[in-house]
């Protein structure tokens, strides 16, 4: 795993986990029936006001309780995070720019 943009140390900012999808997954959401994504790289953006380094920990876990939409992609054993860039400090709106672009 590759930090770019900061370290773990850090409890604020915007963050942007890249994704590996090795094979072709059907999302298991009630919101996406039957809504495939193929194999490659995927990008989410995020924030967190504090406790940043606990947010990424989590994304990285298999095992958690699904609460966010992004949990149900980063729980599925075909994928991994490969990467985390880190803004530290921030401005939320910064993850609305960034997601938008």
């Amino acid at each position: 795993m590759t930090y770019i943009l900061g370290d773990s140390k850090i409890n604020s900012g915007v963050y942007i986990l890249e994704i590996r999808l090795d094979k072709k997954i059907k999302l298991k959401h009630p919101k996406f029936l039957n809504f495939q994504l193929k194999a490659g790289f995927y990008y989410y953006v995020g924030s967190a006001q504090k406790n940043l380094s606990s947010r990424i920990q989590r994304h990285i876990r298999k095992s958690k309780k699904l609460h966010w939409h992004i949990d149900y992609l980063t729980s599925a054993n075909e994928t991994s995070v490969t990467k985390i860039f880190i803004l530290s400090d921030a401005d939320k709106k910064f993850e609305t720019i960034i997601a938008e672009n």
